[in-house]
């Protein structure tokens, strides 16, 4: 277990080189939209317990799953990702066990900000 954190440590401090997008923290503070994308088990396990609806301002959420589409968590609407390249000054926070290939496709779509919940 300690060398997969390991390994993800690294992997994430990499990506964030590359990208250049070392405090994310203060990256989603400065947006005004912030929205969750990854609806699944880590999602469930965190979201409610460590308050990130509040924390960090989370007013929208998105997943792949056309099934998660229009239903709300916390109070919050699911939209398909595809709306979000439409939302202004939006951050993601990626709430997946790998971000990294979801990362990737936010890159190449569409030039918003990043933000990890590891």
């Amino acid at each position: 277990m300690e060398d997969m954190l390991r390994n993800r440590l690294v992997q994430i401090t990499a990506s964030a080189r590359e990208t250049g997008r070392y405090w994310k923290q203060d990256m989603i503070r400065r947006h005004k939209n912030v929205c969750v994308y990854g609806l699944g088990k880590f999602f469930a396990d965190v979201f409610a317990d460590r308050n990130f609806k509040e924390i960090f301002h989370v007013n929208y959420l998105s997943d792949a799953d056309p099934g998660k589409w229009g239903k709300k968590y916390e109070g919050i609407e699911c939209i398909e990702p595809a709306k979000l390249k439409d939302i202004e000054d939006l951050a993601v926070i990626i709430m997946l066990g790998n971000t990294l290939d979801v990362e990737q496709k936010f890159i190449k779509g569409g030039g918003k900000d990043l933000c990890f919940c590891i």
